[in-house]
């Protein structure tokens, strides 16, 4: 095997691009199944949402969801966005042009995050986004702990718990938000997103967004980046097969000329020791099984790796 790989040397530059197109063709292949549960979990269930930090979002929303984070928290969700009478022209013709009910209402625009900061706005969010789209909600179990909540505060007869909540005395409110947030603590991170997002859902559509739309987009968009993956993975393995055959057949062309030259200075007693049939197979079948060999080498043994390293 050493002695193949000597005989290679001319080639490296091959090899290494041959390795490379392995990582492509490694990553496409381990990415697909990834966006094909994306399109399961956020285009089917989630009607195309992906995120439980709203693009856009309508001023009274935001202020209800406030009622329910801690003033640190709070400052993160407003640096995160921006009202719309801050949008350039251009931004609000195109606000307007997906959600046209916004034109009617003050709201709140998400800035452009990175992904770390869109994960904690996430995070932060999600809670809130549960609490207020339950109180908000026909279900009966949460209608009953509004009432009970409503019961228990000052102004009690009030029909609007947000607005009892808004006017509450700040240590009160602090303490019914770190309650609050104490019982959200308890549950897993991936229930609150999947809760939180017919809020986000129900708020495109008030803002005139067509939610069937938005999940055709999704699905369509997801799986045309599949689309190009899958192309990309078998125009890399075809660009890998090509370069393996033709190293393969470089390496048996070189073999078999020094066979043939080895073969010419033999003397009459090395020609005694060698049947004719003895030579043929040298030169013909035993240098075809190593360029077999050495494509399997670089299709499937350097392959194999890269697919475990990229797996775990």
């Amino acid at each position: 095997m050493l002695k193949l790989f000597r005989y290679l040397k001319k080639s490296i530059p091959s090899v290494v691009l041959v390795i490379l197109l392995l990582v492509v063709q490694a990553v496409s292949d381990l990415s697909l199944p990834s966006y094909t549960s994306d399109i399961v979990n956020i285009g089917i269930q989630q009607g195309g949402i992906d995120t439980t930090a709203p693009e856009v979002i309508r001023q009274s929303e935001m202020e209800k969801l406030l009622l329910f984070l801690n003033p640190e928290d709070q400052q993160t969700v407003m640096d995160s966005y921006r009202p719309d009478e801050e949008l350039s022209d251009k931004e609000i013709k195109r606000l307007r042009k997906q959600y046209p009910a916004a034109a009617d209402m003050p709201v709140y625009v998400r800035r452009e995050l990175k992904e770390d900061a869109l994960a904690e706005l996430e995070t932060i969010m999600s809670g809130p986004l549960l609490v207020v789209g339950g109180f908000q909600s026909d279900n009966e179990e949460m209608q009953a702990v509004k009432e009970q909540m409503l019961a228990g505060m000052p102004g009690g007869g009030a029909d609007d718990l947000f607005t009892v909540l808004a006017q509450m005395p700040e240590e009160q409110k602090a303490q019914m938000v770190s309650a609050v947030q104490e019982q959200l603590a308890a549950m897993p991170e991936s229930i609150l997103e999947q809760s939180a997002i017919p809020f986000v859902k129900a708020e495109y559509v008030a803002l005139g967004a067509d939610a069937n739309s938005l999940q055709t987009q999704y699905i369509l968009k997801t799986g045309g980046i599949m689309l190009l993956i899958a192309l990309l993975s078998a125009a890399a393995a075809i660009t890998t097969g090509f370069l393996a055959s033709r190293l393969a057949a470089s390496l048996g062309r070189e073999l078999r000329g020094r066979v043939f030259r080895k073969v010419v200075s033999f003397s009459n007693t090395e020609f005694d020791r060698y049947s004719t049939a003895s030579l043929i197979t040298r030169s013909t079948n035993d240098i075809q099984q190593i360029q077999m060999l050495l494509v399997m080498l670089l299709r499937v043994v350097f392959y194999a790796p890269i697919m475990g390293v990229g797996g775990v």
